[in-house]
């Protein structure tokens, strides 16, 4: 990520991305600039406030415009309108960069993508991936034109004095590969266990946003980083692992315990993860029944 957005990033450019990007695209587009002032930030999701951020920056860039956003959110699930944002791009004549970690394997007819998925991978300008997702491995990727890959890579400083992922990873990642494009029935079923899971939250009064990845993340009452990790510790103990996420990520007064459910898991599993947040609700007594507006207002786009 840090080297990608460093090597098409020069001086007088100036870097769009959406509120909600991710902390390595954050660091990357810092590091990218000799001034902040060149980093404008558009609020998540919302393609009015994108076009606004965009028009004011046509009106004093002296250089190009480098737009940034992810695919999947990978904290909360939602996706990028990347057909939006791609319209945009275009007429104000920027470079889109796409951060689909969460997407690649898992969204589009093959597992291309989420510019798969929404019809427009030939309008990204450069789609940046990871094999540490769908693929279970490391490594990444960042795919464009070929002048443009040539450019990356002979000016990408992380890269310079890196060395290849070890052949083992290769060899495997080639079979993995493989899977993903002929993964239909695991796509198909991965999803079915998304919302079979998110569904059965529901029923217990937890607040789960409808996102159209697979990732399920469920918000409850709180705040508190401490109490948090005790409900954690409570899940995991019941064999639910779950990720939390506080402030600054997600608004004040509430955590949000982050699940990506795969196509191995079946109805005992989801029936285990259920029940352990029913004994979450019931022993903690958690009061689910309050307004959640402030996460809409964030995460509601337009």
């Amino acid at each position: 990520m840090i080297g990608t957005i460093s090597a098409l990033v020069e001086k007088d450019d100036i870097i769009v991305m959406d509120k909600l990007c991710h902390a390595s695209i954050v660091d990357a587009a810092r590091g990218a600039v000799e001034d902040r002032k060149s980093i404008r930030i558009f609020r998540h999701n919302d393609m009015d406030s994108l076009e606004k951020t965009l028009r004011q920056v046509n009106e004093v860039r002296k250089k190009g415009a480098l737009l940034l956003t992810e695919g999947v959110y990978g904290m909360t699930g939602d996706t990028a309108k990347l057909d939006s944002i791609c319209e945009l791009n275009d007429k104000y004549e920027a470079r889109l960069f796409i951060d689909d970690a969460h997407g690649f394997g898992v969204m589009g007819k093959t597992g291309g993508g989420m510019g798969e998925y929404m019809g427009v991978q030939d309008q990204i300008d450069i789609y940046l991936g990871t094999f540490a997702k769908a693929f279970a491995s490391i490594g990444g990727f960042s795919a464009s034109r070929g002048d443009v890959v040539e450019w990356i890579h002979y000016n990408a400083r992380t890269q310079v004095f890196a060395k290849s992922l070890p052949m083992v990873y290769v060899k495997s990642l080639q079979k993995t590969l493989e899977f993903v494009r002929n993964g239909d029935a695991r796509r198909a079923r991965l999803f079915q266990v998304s919302r079979k899971l998110a569904d059965g939250l529901r029923q217990l009064g937890f607040y789960i946003r409808k996102v159209e990845s697979p990732i399920v993340p469920v918000f409850v009452p709180g705040g508190d980083p401490v109490v948090a990790m005790e409900w954690i510790s409570y899940l995991r103990e019941k064999g639910v692992f779950v990720s939390g996420v506080a402030y600054p990520v997600i608004p004040k007064k509430c955590i949000m315990f982050r699940m990506v459910p795969t196509a191995s898991h079946n109805d005992t599993d989801i029936e285990t993860t259920v029940e352990a947040f029913k004994n979450l609700r019931d022993d903690k007594k958690l009061d689910l029944d309050i307004d959640w507006s402030v996460v809409e207002k964030l995460y509601g786009g337009d």
